[in-house]
This record gives C-alpha cells, structure tokens and sequence, in this order.
C-alpha cells in the first residue's frame, strides 16, 4: 500500500512528472554552460533580427510619410503650376511650361465626351450632362464603381467631337485626343488614331465610319480604375486624354522618341494623391472648376506633365525615377487600402516604442 501511495503522490506533483534539465543535470552539471551559451547566442540573434526589423519599419514609415506629404502638397494645395515653375528654375530655366498645341486638354479645348454620351448607372443608361459625382458607372471588369470626380466638366463650354459609328448603328461622340482601347491594344490609344475597320474593345465591334460634330458639354467622368464603358457598354474608354499630340500610339516618349510609358497609365500614375483624397473625402472634389471646366488639381498636373514633356532627356529620365517612386509607392498603398496602412504605422510606432523601453 505504501508504494501505491508514493505512486500517486508523484503522479499529482508537476515538477515530478515535468523535470527540468538543471533537475536532471544538477546546476553544477558540465553541460549547463554549454546550454546557457547557446541561450545567450539565440537571444543575440533574434535582438539582432529585432533591430533590423525595426530598422525596416522605420526606413517604410519614413518613405511612405515623405512621398504622401510631398504629394498631397503638389496636387491639394493647387500649387502644382509654383511647384513645377520652382522646380524649371532650379534645372536652370530649361524646357518650359506650356500649355500650347503639346497638350490635348489646355487651353479651351473640350477634351472629353459630348453631353448625349450615355454610361450605365445602377439606375439605368444616364447621359453624360446628367451624370453627378458619386453615382455608379459600369466598367469593362464588369464592376461599378463610383464617379469621384470629373476631370472635365463644361456645360456651356462648346467643342469639336469626331462621331465614331460602329456595327449596329452605335455612334460615339468623343474628342480627338481622348484615349479609347482599340482591339489588339492593351493600352488605349486617341480617338483621333482610328481608322475605317478597326475594331473596338470590349466587344470587336467594326468601325464603319468616322465623321465630326460640333457641338455644346463637355464632360469627362473619372472612376478609380481609370477606364468605364459607354454606350450601352459597347465601347471602352479611358478617363483621360492624350496631353502629346505628335505620336498616335498612346504612349509618353522621351525627348529623343523612345517611348516609355502609355500615357494613360502615366496619368493615372500622377492623379493618385487626388484620387485618394476624393475617395476617402467626397465633398472635397465637388463643384470646383476652372474657366476650361477641370478641377484645379487635374489642370495643374497637366502643366506639369506638359512641363516634363519638354524638358531635355536626361532631366525627364531623372523625373521619371522620382515619379515612379513616389506615385508607385502611393498606388500600392492606394491598392493595400488605408486598414492596412493603419496597420503599418501601429507596427512602427509599437516597434520603435519597445525598442526605446
């Protein structure tokens, strides 16, 4: 009976069941400096790992803090035209600004769609004169997505407008420099570009005819992908225009010609910053136009970007860079969604706050 009880005594007792191993080695044992170097040598290793992490989340913090303060500056502040001209005087008074034949939207050129233009809404097919920011359009990902702002927005505001005419009697009314996908393409390319027989993205339909209108509205609705549908979903288009006129294949070339970037991808790129700021506040990108009918952001990062287009190569080659970094980090942090961004800076600001403990 006496073992029975010594039995179950031990099996009650944790320390019995779960010896450590200075129980089983004795403290004095060889092998406990052994075991404590390698503690010693994984804790320095992971301090190490710890440092360089917060390292990281530091270098992230700063990157993305600098590039949305330099950002939303340029392009809330509408001081983008001083920005630019700053900017001209440092390089030494190259290149110029303008806003002369180089740039579709300048000026009062309509560079947009006619009044009688028609997208799809989740209250059916509205015209474009009826349209409002905030309502829902249809784009070619078969999605709706939300109108956050017009980059061109003329009632009264009178243009020329080819009438595209396809398969089934369906006419488009759009201005020259306006930027359409034509099939074969996957970037789009200015109205002005096709030709009898070429085919129109979503659907192939065949161009028959082209023909021109003058007419009164002018309207360029932009959505957060970029590109919607129109007519009854029959056409494609791009939010925006073609600010260079001397090529016709949609892409932005250097000063020597080399192409490097579609256009409407350069443009999307640069209207992020606005892009976000109407997104998150929509009043704040409402009812306010310049006499040519765009809002003061978009006019102002036309004058830049026609600015850049006439700088001499190697300053565009260097702009570039910096453009691709600070708008590319904008449109990843844009694409992550601000949930995230949220938790980026909770991870700085708890790392460094323990690292500072």
């Amino acid at each position: 009976m006496s073992t029975s009880t010594e039995v179950n005594t031990r099996d009650n007792d944790p320390e019995e069941d779960h010896p450590t191993p200075s129980t089983i080695a004795g403290n004095d044992a060889p092998g406990s400096d052994v075991s404590l170097m390698v503690s010693t040598g994984s804790s320095q290793k992971a301090c190490q790992g710890y440092r360089s992490y917060r390292a990281l989340i530091a270098a992230l913090c700063t990157f993305f803090v600098v590039t949305t303060v330099i950002a939303v500056v340029m392009f809330s502040t509408g001081n983008a035209k001083g920005v630019a001209s700053a900017i001209q005087s440092i390089g030494g008074g190259s290149g110029g600004t303008s806003s002369g034949s180089s740039s579709g939207g300048g000026g009062g050129s309509g560079s947009c769609f006619s009044a009688d233009t028609t997208v799809q809404t989740l209250k059916g097919p509205v015209p474009m004169k009826d349209l409002q920011v905030g309502d829902k359009i249809l784009t070619a990902q078969g999605k709706y997505e939300h109108v956050y702002a017009f980059g061109h927005y003329l009632p009264n505001g009178e243009a020329e407008f080819l009438v595209i005419e396809t398969e089934g009697n369906s006419q488009l009314e759009i201005t020259p420099e306006h930027l359409l996908y034509r099939q074969g393409t996957s970037h789009p390319v200015p109205a002005y570009s096709l030709r009898v027989g070429d085919k129109i993205q979503p659907h192939g339909a065949e161009v028959t005819m082209i023909d021109s209108v003058h007419k009164t509205g002018i309207y360029a609705p932009l959505v957060s992908s970029g590109s919607f549908l129109v007519n009854h979903g029959s056409v494609k288009v791009s939010s925006y225009i073609s600010l260079v006129q001397a090529y016709s294949t949609g892409y932005a070339h250097f000063a020597d010609g080399t192409p490097f970037l579609p256009q409407h991808t350069g443009i999307h790129m640069v209207l992020t910053p606005y892009r976000m700021i109407c997104t998150t506040f929509s009043g704040y990108c409402q009812g306010s136009y310049t006499q040519e009918g765009m809002p003061p952001h978009v006019a102002n990062g036309i004058e830049i970007l026609t600015w850049a287009d006439k700088l001499p190569l190697m300053e565009q080659v260097v702009l570039l860079v910096l453009a691709l970094v600070a708008f590319g980090a904008l449109m990843v942090v844009e694409k992550i969604g601000l949930v995230l961004l949220a938790a980026t800076f909770f991870l700085c600001r708890n790392g460094l706050g323990r690292h500072h403990k």
